[in-house]
């Protein structure tokens, strides 16, 4: 019975996992990935170890009474425990180098007054905690059934909001009776714990035998929910993936919903509304490593504050630049729709303007006739000396006021512009590529060659295509680098390293170039795969090696999938927007469209591949589950 009202709940992350050989009989040896005890002067510990150190989990109790049972790293607390003082008071929740800090309960076992506060026996505090104190978004349910919610600062509510869950939604445990030992029987008003065939595990309270109150689910392959529950799903608190993914906040209907923190593996970070599981109202995303997405170099420090629907940015809002740029306006996902006075393009120029923007026609060109007091973006010029693109201020029909003009052959000029003409007293020259393309100056001068740019609003988005892909083949190839290195692949290595050097030299832009690499590149990982499946054994060098490739092979599996969903999109925008002549003419992007797919459809069976030939090598393939998870695997 139970099992079928639970089952929805273990239907979640997978992983493996193994256990650890027992440590070596003598004491004074040295003990390295294995499990053992040891007694020490002022307690016990049990449980696993890494370099001489507690490392994983394992449990510490002290002479004193007090115990702590949980995650380990490097002889402190860290990630996911329990703390019991001999004295009653308990902590459940997340450490960092041996403090509490992360979402945590704290349940005080005796009357006592601490900082001039009255705790009494059955309090309960909910929320956040950073070094070793409550820190932030908080709840404090008294046992007389008086609650405060708010952000705290130690135990001090510093600013009040109203309360949103109920005493009986995190009865104590100390409060509830223990749950029955047959697990068929009915549950209610209990503690207890229930484990599931498939390994996952629920302890806490239940009501009406469904989770009720708080309670912590472990899954089977690493992944935990600590926090308060309602009717059977997650309310309020901590959820920690197997990746190393972490999301603390409100849910509904489990799933994310209210305010929330989540905070992927990588360094990324959203904090901010959610609504059914997706990120939707005001929010702030933050940047934790450099990528392209969609074509947009993230760079580390890079934030955007604003408005999100569905997932992703959409409304007002403002992109800081780590190098001190802003961007502020109305997006679409990471496209600036309507930008906000300051209007900047994909080349690193920007305008203030007190003209709003030139109109454009039914094909969303620019109307030439209309460039009057106004200003555009990333125009396309054709007239006279002025092939190229201008982003400024116009009058008459020239170039007049604050703008920047980049020529087809990559030439800049920047500054006041006068009747079509430079004042070079105060402008800037200089010879560039485009500042969302390091590495790729020969993009733009190749899509104006061969035809391949149709207006200014149709350049960006190619540009963004192409070097998103470019990013790709260079992460997928550096890690068929390191996999053929560890494999005894010379050949496959050559390969590899042939299109690394031609993908970082920048000269591969159209269809016919990239087609060469992605070619090459799927009959290099055929190669790789066929010897994975052999069976072979690494020595620690050669694993060192093949995982090395992991990182760069993950990056290049997101980029991969966010290169298709773009290319795709694009298509069938400019198809439905300005008809097949206009969309027959975009080679490289109806090649993306195409080619790319194939790609994902070998790389994921590589990703299975890959992994049992590191579990049959008793390597840690957590890393490896982001490619799974990129591809929806």
């Amino acid at each position: 019975m139970r099992l079928l009202l639970f089952v929805f709940l273990s239907l979640f992350l997978t992983s493996y996992s193994w256990g650890l050989p027992d440590c070596p009989s003598d004491p004074e040896a040295y003990w390295d990935n294995c499990h053992g005890a040891y007694n020490f002067d002022n307690g016990r510990y049990v449980g696993e170890w890494k370099d001489n150190k507690h490392h994983g989990q394992g449990a510490y109790t002290w002479a004193n009474g007090e115990k702590y049972v949980g995650e380990w790293r490097q002889d402190k607390p860290h990630g996911q425990g329990t703390y019991t003082w001999a004295d009653g008071n308990k902590y459940i929740g997340a450490y960092k180098n041996g403090d509490k800090n992360g979402q945590g309960t704290y349940i005080v076992g005796y009357d006592h007054v601490f900082e001039g506060r009255p705790l009494k026996y059955g309090d309960r505090f909910v929320g956040e905690f950073v070094e070793g104190w409550p820190k932030g978004e908080g709840i404090y349910y008294h046992a007389d059934g008086r609650i405060e919610e708010g952000y705290w600062e130690r135990y001090e509510l510093v600013r009040a909001e109203k309360n949103h869950i109920n005493k009986a939604e995190v009865a104590t445990y100390s409060n509830l009776l223990k749950c029955p030992s047959d697990p068929e029987s009915y549950w209610d008003n209990c503690f207890g714990t229930f484990t599931f065939d498939n390994g996952d595990q629920y302890v806490g309270g239940f009501k009406k035998d469904k989770p009720n109150g708080q309670g912590t689910y472990t899954w089977a392959d690493g992944g935990k929910y600590v926090g308060v529950w309602r009717d059977g799903g997650k309310l309020e608190g901590t959820q920690t993936w197997a990746s190393g993914n972490k999301y603390v906040g409100k849910y509904k209907n489990g799933k994310a919903h209210g305010q929330g923190t989540y905070t992927w593996a990588n360094g990324n970070k959203y904090i901010g509304e959610y609504k059914v599981g997706e990120r939707h109202g005001t929010g702030t995303y933050i940047v934790g490593y450099d990528h392209v997405f969609e074509g947009r170099t993230l760079k580390h420090g890079d934030r955007f504050v604003g408005e999100f629907a569905n997932g992703f940015p959409k409304g007002d809002g403002i992109y800081y630049h780590a190098d001190g740029r802003v961007e502020e306006g109305y997006w679409e996902r990471l496209n600036l729709v309507r930008a906000k006075e300051t209007t900047q393009n994909n080349y690193g120029s920007t305008i203030e303007s007190n003209f709003p923007e030139c109109p454009k026609n039914l094909l969303f060109q620019y109307k030439r006739s209309s460039l009057h007091k106004c200003w555009t973006k990333s125009m396309r010029t054709n007239w006279g000396a002025s092939k190229g693109r201008y982003t400024g201020e116009w009058l008459n029909g020239l170039k007049h006021g604050q703008g920047t003009f980049i020529s087809v052959d990559g030439k800049s000029e920047k500054g006041l512009w006068e009747k079509d003409r430079l004042d070079k007293t105060n402008s800037e020259y200089s010879t560039i590529a485009t500042a969302n393309s390091p590495g790729l100056p020969g993009v733009i001068p190749f899509l104006e060659e061969t035809g391949e740019v149709i207006s200014g609003i149709l350049l960006d988005q190619q540009v963004a295509v192409v070097v998103s892909l470019n990013y790709t083949l260079r992460s997928l190839t550096r890690s068929q680098l390191s996999f053929a290195e560890a494999l005894g692949l010379k050949t496959e290595g050559l390969l590899a390293k042939k299109n690394a050097e031609r993908l970082a030299a920048g000269d591969l832009t159209g269809k016919d170039d990239l087609g060469k690499v992605v070619t090459s590149s799927l009959q290099v990982q055929e190669k790789i795969n066929q010897k994975m499946s052999e069976g072979m054994t690494l020595d620690n060098n050669s694993k060192a090696k093949f995982s090395e490739g992991i990182p760069h092979y993950v990056l290049g599996i997101a980029g991969m999938v966010e290169t298709t969903r773009h290319a795709k999109y694009v298509v069938e925008s400019v198809k439905e927007e300005n008809g097949l002549t206009t969309l027959i003419k975009l080679g490289t992007l109806i090649y993306v469209a195409a080619k790319v797919p194939s790609m994902l459809s070998l790389f994921s069976r590589s990703t299975i591949t890959i992994r049992k030939f590191m579990n049959s090598n008793d390597m840690d393939t957590r890393k490896l589950n982001e490619a799974s998870e990129a591809m929806g695997d």
